[in-house]
């Protein structure tokens, strides 16, 4: 009698059934985890054109400031855009209106909700990033004083 070499129609279907199985198991996470990284990221985008702003207002001498227009977030010394950051699709963020003066103060404290936690600018300019459910304790900070 000869041996057949290849699978069988069952250890076929029972292979099938796992990877479904495992797949349904691992979509959920992968979806969160990438949600996640999107508001990480959100987040990340903003403090670097809040730095940026707050640099370059020193450096030239002159009012810098971080709008929201539209899906973007725009670091502009009022005669030209900066940089021009892209939020997210999916990422829930505040409204910024934040100017940096030519000292690098910001004209007003504030604080940006991004993706659930928020960015606290003090009245020295230093951006950090807190929880929205904590006291305001920061958590990491960013940026130099």
């Amino acid at each position: 009698m000869e041996s057949s070499r290849g699978f069988t129609l069952i250890e076929l279907m029972v292979v099938i059934a796992l990877i479904a199985i495992v797949s349904s198991i691992a979509v959920p996470s992968y979806q969160a985890m990438m949600e996640s990284g999107r508001e990480t990221s959100a987040r990340n985008s903003l403090l670097g054109a809040l730095q940026l702003a707050r640099s370059e207002a020193i450096a030239r001498r002159a009012s810098v400031s971080v709008t929201t227009t539209g899906s973007t977030w725009i670091v502009s010394d009022g005669s030209e855009d900066i940089r021009v950051v892209s939020i997210p699709t999916g990422v829930t963020a505040s409204n910024v209106a934040v100017t940096f003066q030519a000292n690098g103060r910001p004209q007003t404290t504030a604080s940006i909700n991004v993706g659930g936690r928020n960015i606290e600018i003090n009245t020295i300019g230093r951006a950090s990033l807190t929880s929205s459910t904590s006291n305001n304790t920061p958590q990491s900070s960013e940026g130099t004083e």
